[in-house]
């Protein structure tokens, strides 16, 4: 092999590498995205702060969760909070859910607020978690109900 092949060799090995450093560079960029999403959780809240979205998990009789956290639609009407929990990307429609405030939580995890509420939901669980983040706008709201 001659001086001309084993220079053409080198300049392929060369860019094989080249694309294997962006093949695996785009791979964590996209566990890193991924990452990020699973981690955050997407709020918004109502201008008057009364509606807003959270996210809510079901327990049993014992208090055991009762499958995942689930994003919620949640607006606050005459002192009791209403649910409506969404499935496989859309909202349930015709499933409304109230329920009463009941406790806040002492230990949440940190930037979220934690709330225990107690009224009738999905598949005769009657009590459920909520959670949503420290600086949410609807807080004073929920705050408002909690102490009635």
């Amino acid at each position: 092999m001659g001086r001309h092949e084993r220079a053409m060799l080198a300049r392929v090995s060369d860019a094989g590498g080249v694309e294997v450093f962006w093949i695996v560079l785009m791979a964590l960029g996209l566990a890193a995205l991924t990452w990020f999403a699973f981690r955050s959780d997407p709020h918004w809240v109502a201008r008057d702060g009364r509606a807003f979205t959270c996210r809510i998990q079901y327990l049993d009789g014992r208090h055991m969760p009762v499958g995942r956290w689930r994003e919620a639609r949640a607006f606050i009407h005459d002192g009791a909070l209403v649910v409506h929990s969404r499935r496989a990307l859309r909202r349930s429609h015709g499933q409304r859910n109230e329920y009463r405030i009941v406790k806040r939580a002492e230990n949440p995890p940190r930037n979220r607020v934690t709330y225990l509420i107690d009224g009738r939901g999905p598949h005769g669980a009657t009590l459920a978690v909520f959670r949503v983040p420290a600086n949410s706008r609807a807080l004073p709201h929920i705050e408002s109900v909690l102490e009635r």
